[in-house]
């Protein structure tokens, strides 16, 4: 690993639109509570069983925890993504296919910060609205929708980076 070469990447137009989606989605999550924080009763739904059935309750307050966990996230792969380099590839990274085997890396970094971004930002709506009394939780397709979102993500990525050449002659 330390003999892979250290590049200075740009963003592709998939990975600026993902940065956009990210930051679209903890604004949502942060204007939403703001706006429905004061309507909310002081008992709201923190917890989801696998079939998006509320099973755990606690004070308004810890909705902020959402955003919170969010921004969090949104911070520490934005840093991640600066240092390609240091990923763990399912293959050998050499001078010749770095720039691709890196580009797809931050790729999926950025497709799963958007995703779980989003996600959160689906949760905290429905917690709102749970506590409102205008729905009863997630529902039972969020979980498998979730897992296959990740799963998905990750295996198109991985397939991807398997199909990257060791050399520019190979």
């Amino acid at each position: 690993m330390s003999e892979r070469p250290k590049l200075k990447l740009e963003n592709t137009p998939w990975q600026q639109a993902m940065e956009i989606v990210s930051i679209l989605a903890l604004l949502a999550m942060i204007s939403i509570l703001l706006y429905h924080f004061s309507s909310l009763p002081d008992r709201v739904p923190i917890h989801y069983n696998a079939l998006g059935e509320a099973d755990g309750w606690s004070s308004k307050i810890s909705l902020f925890t959402l955003p919170g966990l969010g921004i969090s996230l949104y911070i520490l792969l934005t840093l991640i993504n600066r240092a390609p380099h240091l990923f763990n590839f399912p293959k050998e990274v050499t001078a010749e296919n770095a720039q691709e085997m890196y580009q797809i890396g931050r790729s999926l970094n950025t497709s799963l910060k958007a995703f779980i971004l989003l996600a959160f930002c689906f949760i905290l709506w429905e917690s709102i609205q749970t506590a409102l009394g205008n729905q009863s939780g997630l529902g039972i397709w969020f979980l498998p929708i979730f897992l296959l979102g990740i799963g998905g993500t990750i295996t198109y990525h991985m397939i991807m980076m398997r199909r990257v050449k060791k050399s520019a002659a190979a």
